[in-house]
């Protein structure tokens, strides 16, 4: 297994591969199964692996010399998170794993992205970006937040007002005029289970010896 600890300088930022090992080096970036792309110091494209042109559906000869801002996939707020997240690469910092929402031929993707400054000299000369395809997990936590919220807001509106309830028995009145125990109007109407316990009073009062017995 090759050594690839040459490739790092202290601080971790990958060095800028030499003549002799640009080729190996190639062949591992063009067939890396992950999104993978490099950028200069003004953020526009130089090379991206056969993965990130088959996902974006592009010729590299097309976008090259293009800013990552200019090709037309990131949304406008995604574009200021990308270069605020491209400064701290040309700073010298390895940013951390961020989301974007793309658009390809007008379907939505998103993928997630992490930042690598190339130095040279203790320059940054290129930015190599590396990421995955998260699309399917992006959508699954929106759907399920979505769900959470609706059911929020659904559960609200039908505990809000006033509900009727017995001051004696504490059975509640439904909108048909029928009385139900509070845990049957709530299973029944709010689909509610309830789980039983005993406060600290009424376990005093319906247990005196219980206290007595810990002590």
């Amino acid at each position: 297994m090759k050594n690839f600890s040459n490739l790092f300088t202290d601080d971790g930022s990958i060095k800028i591969l030499s003549k002799k090992s640009h080729e190996h080096y190639r062949a591992i970036f063009e067939n890396l199964p992950y999104i993978a792309f490099t950028l200069d110091r003004k953020g526009r494209f130089i090379e991206c692996n056969e993965y990130t042109r088959k996902l974006f559906k592009i010729e590299i000869e097309k976008v090259r010399g293009k800013g990552f801002y200019e090709i037309g996939f990131l949304q406008r707020r995604d574009i200021f998170k990308g270069i605020r997240e491209f400064k701290k690469n040309l700073s010298g910092k390895v940013t951390d794993k961020t989301i974007y929402e793309i658009k390809i031929e007008g379907k939505k993707f998103y993928i997630e992205l992490l930042g690598i400054p190339l130095m040279k000299n203790g320059i940054v000369t290129e930015v190599f970006d590396v990421g995955t395809d998260v699309t399917e997990q992006t959508i699954a936590i929106k759907e399920k937040e979505k769900l959470i919220g609706d059911l929020k807001k659904d559960l609200e509106k039908k505990l809000n007002g006033f509900i009727p309830i017995c001051a004696n028995c504490k059975k509640i009145r439904d909108k048909d005029g029928l009385w139900y125990e509070i845990e049957d109007y709530f299973k029944n109407h709010h689909n509610l289970e309830f789980s039983h316990s005993l406060c600290p009073e009424c376990l005093k009062s319906l247990y005196p010896d219980f206290n007595r017995d810990k002590k």
